[in-house]
């Protein structure tokens, strides 16, 4: 159990946040999301090394340094073509039937 808890930490610190950005971001880019996978993904992993310092989970590590990842690698990138945003975007209109799906459940 203690190493499936080791690495789901790893795995939501490297994509918890590039997956948020690619379906609620117009301007998120490959190299960002994966600059900030890299990061967040090491730095939960290396908190993980020392042994979790001060009791913090390597999640609490790793989420804040994947945004800075994807923040700071994203200005390396060229943004996305509308053709992108398009395929990907949460509130484009083909979308629309997930989202009234999702209201009538709640």
């Amino acid at each position: 159990m203690e190493l499936m808890d080791v690495v789901m930490s790893i795995c939501a610190a490297a994509l918890v946040i590039p997956y948020l950005f690619a379906w609620f971001s117009k301007k998120m880019n490959t190299e960002g999301a994966i600059t900030g996978m890299v990061a967040g993904g090491l730095a939960a992993l290396v908190w993980t090394i020392l042994g979790r310092p001060h009791g913090l989970d390597a999640i609490w590590i790793g989420l804040p340094c994947c945004l800075a990842g994807c923040l700071v690698g994203q200005r390396f990138g060229k943004a996305p073509t509308q053709a992108e945003i398009d395929a990907t975007y949460y509130f484009q209109e083909k979308f629309r039937s997930l989202r009234r799906a999702e209201k009538a459940g709640s």
